[in-house]
């Protein structure tokens, strides 16, 4: 199985945002997000997946939430309350 994004946007000249479309779709699942930053050296990575808008938001508004919140949480510190420990990325 050979999973192929295709570049969709760049956004604030940092992030590179990929998209990759679900053949089939599985709940309100519908694709893929990988953001890439530009800026790191290491070209951190993150993904984010996209759904089905909610009642009274149309499909745009509803990409334009998932990538902000995905770049606005991109470096915040994960928190695993199981090992009460803090890791990075």
């Amino acid at each position: 199985m050979n999973k192929k994004y295709k570049f969709k946007e760049t956004v604030y000249d940092r992030y590179a945002v990929w998209y990759l479309d679900f053949p089939k779709k599985k709940g309100s699942k519908i694709g893929c997000y990988r953001i890439i930053d530009l800026y790191k050296g290491t070209r951190e990575t993150r993904f984010a997946f996209r759904y089905k808008p909610r009642e009274g938001q149309t499909q745009e508004q509803s990409d334009v939430a998932i990538i902000s919140n995905c770049i606005k949480n991109f470096y915040k510190p994960k928190v695993y309350v199981g090992t009460r420990t803090r890791f990075g990325n």
